[in-house]
């Protein structure tokens, strides 16, 4: 069994929750060990793990002592409608402390390692007030912890941010919400707008153009500097756009200008120029996949390929 012996504490009662035991392991250090692969220990180890006095263990030269004390107890809560347990509120709580001013995000497309995206946000992260930052491989999500909210609100702001030209899709953190790499639907973009006359820049004039590729959120220190006094020498104006996958991405834009003097109108294009147009999907609908790789596509063209056996004998 690899079990040699089990040892009861002198003076403690055989309980089912009191009850301590040492297991003896062996030691197969012993004969396994490269002699330099471990640091040399001033002092002999006496170990509880069936070594004898003066040899040391794997467990005695990595692990150190830690006095901080986790209260693992039993617990009992309500159960039913196919839920076995329920984490106590005030446990997620005090969890939730923690994780103040907190950002998560993902990569959409290709994927950067973990060692490129943590020093990438603390050399340029750092301004902000970052703190620290970590990576679940369980649910391929990045998280970066600011000293103070403002800092966070401001990588939001001033984002998207591409790292290795891969796009980096950040949320808020919040612990009512389950923290998963969810399908993209909607992403943030800048997009730049040529050809914009003059007498355009203006609130109703931009918001009316951006309504046509989505959801206008915030214009560029310059754009709204054009905005508020009409002056300046900019040649295009420079928002952020909310796209949805669903919605078609448009390259031209054909407005029609109202003359103040009669009614006519004249005609201009508005080119659109995305800072960074995501890769789109249209039959599931999600930015991400490309059109040609998409699961639903390659299972289509599997079924198109199939032939049909021949009924020659």
């Amino acid at each position: 069994m690899g079990i040699r012996g089990v040892i009861l504490q002198e003076g403690v009662t055989l309980s089912v929750v009191d009850m301590t035991v040492v297991i003896e392991k062996q030691n197969y250090l012993d004969d396994t060990t490269v002699p330099e692969s471990f640091p040399s220990l001033s002092t002999p180890v006496t170990s509880t793990a069936g070594n004898a006095p003066g040899k040391s263990s794997y467990a005695n030269i990595t692990s150190k002592p830690s006095r901080k004390k986790v209260n693992v107890h039993t617990l009992f809560t309500p159960e039913g409608n196919g839920i076995d347990v329920v984490v106590p509120v005030d446990s997620i709580r005090a969890i939730s402390e923690r994780f103040a001013n907190t950002t998560y995000g993902f990569f959409l497309g290709k994927k950067v390692a973990y060692p490129v995206l943590a020093n990438y946000v603390r050399n340029t992260w750092g301004k902000y007030g970052l703190v620290r930052s970590m990576f679940s491989s369980s649910t391929g999500l990045f998280s970066f912890q600011f000293s103070f909210m403002d800092g966070l609100d401001s990588i939001l702001e001033n984002g998207p941010w591409f790292i290795r030209n891969n796009p980096l899709i950040l949320k808020k953190w919040h612990p009512d919400e389950n923290l998963l790499k969810e399908d993209v639907s909607i992403v943030l973009v800048w997009v730049k707008l040529h050809g914009v006359p003059v007498t355009a820049f203006s609130e109703d004039g931009l918001s009316v153009i951006a309504t046509k590729l989505g959801t206008l959120l915030m214009l560029d220190s310059y754009t709204y500097d054009m905005c508020m006094q009409s002056w300046g020498g900019s040649s295009y104006a420079r928002v952020m756009i909310e796209l949805r996958a669903d919605v078609e991405l448009k390259d031209n834009i054909v407005m029609a200008m109202l003359k103040i003097t009669r009614e006519a109108y004249y005609t201009c294009n508005v080119l659109v120029e995305y800072e960074w147009k995501p890769p789109r999907c249209l039959s599931c609908n999600i930015f991400g996949n490309i059109h040609e790789e998409c699961p639903k596509n390659l299972g289509a063209g599997e079924k198109k390929s199939v032939k049909k056996p021949s009924q020659t004998f």
